[in-house]
């Protein structure tokens, strides 16, 4: 049996599956990368909570102030989060991410 394009049934089958492994791949990868990125965002939200107490103990502040801290933090990553979605509307969402991955590794 022939298919439409000039080649056997057995040819096309030939390619599909290589275009099926090829794209298991590349699922596999973007699965890994996605993973490790919102494990550095739970890392992320993790790291102030870890730092109160030597925050506290070196500055001597209240709770008071310790809240504001937290709150601080969580406004700035809130308005990071915002300027890192329109910037990878405007120049892709694969340069911003890995961008943004470089930043906090070298943070």
């Amino acid at each position: 049996m022939a298919i439409p394009g000039g080649g056997s049934c057995d040819d096309a089958l030939i390619l599909s599956a290589t275009a099926d492994r090829t794209s298991e791949r590349k699922s596999a990868w973007v699965l890994v990368v996605a993973i490790l990125g919102s494990s550095m965002a739970f890392i992320d939200g993790t790291v102030v909570n870890v730092a109160l107490a030597a925050i506290q103990a070196d500055f001597a502040a209240s709770l008071a102030r310790l809240q504001w801290i937290v709150e601080a933090y969580a406004l700035a990553l809130a308005a990071a989060l915002l300027t890192g979605g329109s910037l990878g509307d405007l120049y892709g969402r694969r340069r911003i991410f890995a961008i943004g991955v470089l930043l906090f590794s070298a943070a």
